[in-house]
Formats: C-alpha cells, sequence, structure tokens
C-alpha cells in the first residue's frame, strides 16, 4: 500500500465526512417529504458539523504539505484528499438548501407534491456511497460507475422541468410554490455532479489519469 502510515488519520477524517454528507443527503430528502421541519432542522446542524471536519481536514492536509517528506503517491493522495475535502462540504451546503426548502414545504401541508425525489436522493446518495468505498479500496472500477450514474440524475433533473411546467399551466396561483421543485432538483443534480468530481479524482489517485472532460456518453 503506497500511503504512509501517518496519512491514516487524515484518510479516518474523510471517510467520516464522506459518511455525515452521505447521511445530510439522505435525510434531507425525507424531510421534504414528510414536510418534517425538525430533521430539517437536524440537516441545518449537521451541515455546521460537516463545516468544522472540512476545516480540520484541510489543516491536517496543510500540516502534511508543510512538516513531510512525501512520497510523490503519499503527495497524491494529499492533494486529492484536499480537492474530495471541498467538493464534501459543498454536498453538506446543498442537503442544508434542500432542508430549508423542506421548512418551506412545511408551510404549505395541503399542497400536493408534484414530484417524488426519493429516486433522485438514492442515486445520489449510492454515488458518494460508491466513492466512499472506491476510496477505501482504491478501485477505480467503482469511480468509473460513479461517473455513468450521473446520468440518470441528469434525466430526472429534466423530468423535474417537465412536470413543474404542466403544474403550472394547471394551477398558476402556486407559481411560486412548484418552482421550489425546480431548486430542489438542481441541488440534487448539483450533487451528483460532486460525486462526480470526487470519482474523477479517485480516478486520478488511483491511476495517475485525469478524466475531468471526458466524462461518459
Amino acid at each position: 500500500m503506497y500511503m504512509e502510515n501517518d496519512l491514516t488519520p487524515l484518510k479516518k477524517k474523510i471517510l467520516s465526512l464522506s459518511a455525515l454528507a452521505e447521511e445530510a443527503v439522505y435525510d434531507s430528502v425525507r424531510a421534504f417529504n414528510f414536510r418534517d421541519r425538525d430533521l430539517a432542522g437536524q440537516i441545518i446542524e449537521k451541515d455546521r458539523e460537516i463545516d468544522r471536519l472540512e476545516v480540520d481536514v484541510e489543516e491536517d492536509c496543510i500540516k502534511q504539505f508543510n512538516t513531510q517528506q512525501l512520497s510523490p503517491e503519499a503527495l497524491r493522495y494529499v492533494v486529492v484528499v484536499l480537492k474530495i475535502n471541498n467538493n464534501l462540504e459543498r454536498v453538506g451546503d446543498l442537503a442544508a438548501n434542500i432542508a430549508m426548502r423542506a421548512i418551506e414545504f412545511s408551510e404549505h401541508p395541503h399542497t400536493p407534491i408534484i414530484f417524488d425525489f426519493t429516486a433522485m436522493a438514492e442515486y445520489v446518495k449510492d454515488m458518494l456511497r460508491q466513492c466512499l468505498d472506491a476510496l477505501i479500496n482504491s478501485d477505480s472500477k467503482q469511480a468509473y460507475e460513479v461517473r455513468k450514474a450521473d446520468d440518470e440524475v441528469d434525466r430526472l433533473h429534466r423530468d423535474v422541468y417537465r412536470i413543474v411546467a404542466q403544474a403550472i399551466e394547471n394551477d398558476p396561483a402556486k407559481t411560486h410554490i412548484f418552482l421550489q421543485y425546480i431548486s430542489i432538483s438542481r441541488y440534487f443534480e448539483r450533487i451528483g455532479d460532486l460525486a462526480t468530481n470526487i470519482a474523477e479524482d479517485i480516478i486520478y489517485l488511483v491511476e495517475g489519469r485525469i478524466t475531468r472532460h471526458q466524462r461518459s456518453s
């Protein structure tokens, strides 16, 4: 294993951060579906925990740069962790944004839900989980699968636009409510993009290849 022993605590922290971000995404769709203000509040608080851990990981990475004589492989690992760290913090922000929309929707208990985000949330949650597994196992094959899954998230995102347009046409008085669906869909779509970024960083870590501009068709 190329990773030096003193990088193990850094690995544990980035895995903890990944698990927190994945949990926040899972809870965000539950908060929306059930219009659960309490759960939404917990997600927003969890985002603060994610922010604190993100800073901790960044400081550890900087210490590695400043105090260690790293091998080329270990240096690449620290660089990748720093990038993954930033992407996971943004995932937490987006989950918190969804939670805030859930709080807004809780004020309209009789407005029907026109789109079930469960499938979309499952895709991005599974993408984050696959990234976690790919990082643990140094498995670039699994990281490539994450990139493919992003296509399904994009497809669902397009479906939301169509459904929202129809809902507005049928009930224009609720336009301001229906437009929130597009915001939520964008948040999930963006989480999918961030998971894809993480997967591409893992491919670079394992294979030494940059694949950012070679997305699957």
